[in-house]
């Protein structure tokens, strides 16, 4: 049982897929800070253009972290940088302070729902709460240690029982890289990332995990309470596209993670998410010129373009503007408007441009061999 949310407000939406709960909010704004969020944390959201001159290139290796080799942030961690590597948007090194900070979030939360004074997750801490830290990621992650000039951006989720370690990290990880608010932020240019995590027990039968991002290289402007940012920390190329799933991935869910907020796109399940995403940094538009996805007969996949408010679309292709404004410019999705089949390859195609850029994409995948029953988690007092 799982769920997954989006930030805008001070609580977090919850996302039901197959085994947790997850709040990613570390989300994106117009032009310069990032923030997928649900609706009551968006007057968080800070939106301010940094010149592309204070970026990094990706960083291709990072100091060996320093968790216990057998710990859910070791196997969470390793998760991360494998995809990220996969999909070419670099690695994240580890940041104790955020794991400070992630570890303080995770412990509140598992507390608080435990206790009953929380009924959905919430980035945002209530001070006379059971293991009240700070009242936000930014807030706590300082509390921890980091520089005054960070930006920081958190996702968390919580989760039902788990039969060891790397299957809580893989439920963690998993639902982000299944969604579209979430799956931005985690492939994004932030340099560093921390991980917290408490398990389920016997009085209580839910984890939580909540994993804190940071960005610190070439950043310029005050970070808000739970951001990131399109100009600093780590970029891909100009002229480079990447995209999810990754050429020749394989095990592809077949159906999305039922995300909060809405896309409003129907009420059946949608079918895996497919993403494309540029270097956003010079605040460029867009333009998807086609983006379709076959199945391994070569019929088309009947499907919906997502794109930002900031994107443009080519004569020939139909297109719906996120409805909750919470896409990042650079980003465009093709949502399968039902379940994909199992153990089917896949080719997706894309053409589109940025400034002088063309883009002309086209690679496979293969989905997973069956369809992971989809449920929500319950935080009430029957759990």
């Amino acid at each position: 049982m799982s769920a997954l949310c989006s930030k805008a407000k001070s609580t977090i939406a919850i996302l039901a897929i197959a085994s947790f709960s997850l709040a990613a909010c570390t989300g994106f704004g117009n032009h310069d800070s990032f923030q997928a969020s649900n609706r009551s944390e968006e007057s968080n959201t800070s939106r301010q253009w940094m010149s592309s001159n204070h970026s990094r290139a990706l960083q291709k290796r990072v100091r060996a972290p320093t968790y216990e080799t057998s710990s859910y942030q070791a196997k969470a961690f390793e998760l991360i940088n494998a995809y990220r590597v996969s999909v070419n948007v670099g690695k994240l090194r580890q940041e104790p302070r955020l794991d400070a900070a992630a570890q303080a979030q995770a412990l509140y939360l598992a507390s608080n729902l435990a206790l009953g004074g929380l009924t959905e997750l919430s980035h945002n801490e209530v001070p006379n709460f059971a293991n009240y830290y700070a009242d936000t990621p930014l807030a706590r992650a300082r509390k921890a240690g980091v520089a005054m000039k960070e930006w920081v951006g958190e996702n968390i989720a919580a989760g039902r029982h788990q039969p060891d370690l790397d299957a809580y990290a893989r439920d963690c990880i998993g639902q982000a890289i299944n969604s579209v608010y979430h799956l931005v932020p985690l492939l994004r240019n932030q340099e560093s990332c921390g991980l917290g995590f408490v398990s389920d027990n016997a009085t209580y039968p839910i984890y939580v995990c909540a994993t804190e991002f940071g960005t610190i290289g070439g950043v310029r402007g005050a970070p808000g309470p739970n951001t990131g940012l399109y100009s600093g920390g780590q970029q891909i190329s100009p002229s480079a596209a990447v995209h999810v799933p990754y050429d020749g991935e394989t095990h592809v869910p077949l159906a999305m993670a039922p995300e909060l907020p809405h896309l409003r796109l129907g009420r059946s399940a949608l079918g895996r998410p497919i993403m494309v995403m540029v270097n956003a940094q010079d605040q460029d538009s867009l333009t998807v010129v086609k983006f379709t996805l076959q199945d391994s007969s070569g019929s088309v996949v009947p499907a919906h373009i997502l794109i930002s408010k900031g994107a443009r679309l080519g004569s020939l292709v139909i297109a719906v503007v996120d409805p909750n404004n919470l896409l990042a410019d650079g980003v465009v999705f093709l949502l399968p408007s039902a379940p994909l089949v199992a153990n089917t390859t896949y080719t997706a195609t894309f053409s589109g441009a940025r400034v002088k850029a063309i883009f002309n994409l086209s690679w496979q995948f293969t989905t997973e061999e069956t369809l992971v029953d989809i449920q929500p988690v319950n935080f009430d007092a029957g759990h």
